[in-house]
């Protein structure tokens, strides 16, 4: 579903089975994946421009010359001009179903970071290199109440990058592969900075907004009249509250 600006109706409706993840390549090109191949459509006449035999979970590179796609344990790079693949992560061996995975490119886009939601997995963070496609570092949170990793986002700067599990949110410094606090002991599903890299933002039960020159809680919004109905706290804590940030840093959207 697609809305525009305030609208409280969607302005357009694609329907599909079994989607696993959905982003922009540009304004009119939307890539929408399932968990056997990845379409590319034209925004807004959802015309298939292209397929590619892959599906999964999608992020796009900085400066959109590459398309990963993560599933199985594995993730493929794809050029999505031409789409020709470019390079295959085997992450970790093919497991028996297609489980969650978060992938992010840094900001400058030479590093990949690659996690999958499952306990077999335990709680690593693969690093790429995206240039010479081989694996540099892995990180392992020592998180006891967490059993997932289920989201990952570098800060615009490179310096750091922010791990949430299913327990709470970490934060990681790049250069030195190690973990260098727990930023909240509550899980968060959408993890987003601001632009210019002073604001962390984190979505879950309650926006919780933090100040990166100290990681401390700057401010928090709360929706009471969105949770007194809900009766699965820990799922809304993770899933629920999604955000972004206006390209000028101005304006923090979210559901209500």
């Amino acid at each position: 579903m697609f809305w525009f600006r305030r609208e409280e109706q969607p302005a357009f409706v694609w329907k599909f089975t079994n989607i696993r993840s959905a982003l922009f390549l540009r304004t009119d090109l939307l890539a929408v994946a399932d968990d056997r191949q990845t379409t590319f459509r034209r925004f807004p006449d959802n015309q298939v421009l292209q397929t590619l035999p892959v599906g999964g979970y999608l992020a796009v590179h900085p400066d959109r010359t590459l398309l990963a796609i993560g599933s199985w344990g594995t993730v493929w790079l794809y050029d999505p001009v031409s789409g020709e693949r470019q390079a295959t992560f085997n992450c970790w061996p093919r497991g028996d179903h297609v489980y969650p995975m978060s992938l992010a490119f840094s900001a400058e886009g030479s590093i990949l970071a690659v996690s999958e939601s499952h306990y077999s997995r335990g709680l690593e963070v693969q690093l790429w290199d995206v240039m010479s496609q081989q694996q540099i570092d892995s990180i392992l949170l020592a998180d006891p109440d967490a059993t997932v990793i289920v989201a990952l986002a570098f800060s615009p700067d490179d310096e750091h990058l922010v791990v949430g599990t299913n327990a709470g949110v970490w934060l990681v410094d790049v250069a030195q592969r190690t973990v260098s606090r727990q930023i909240q002991p509550r899980p968060s599903g959408s993890i987003t900075f601001s632009p210019d890299g002073s604001r962390l933002v984190l979505g879950g039960k309650f926006i919780r907004v933090y100040d990166t020159a100290t990681w401390q809680l700057a401010y928090e919004i709360t929706f009471p009249e969105v949770l007194k109905d809900r009766i699965t706290p820990e799922k809304f804590y993770i899933f629920s509250m999604n955000v972004t940030i206006s390209p000028d840093g101005r304006w923090l959207a979210t559901p209500n």
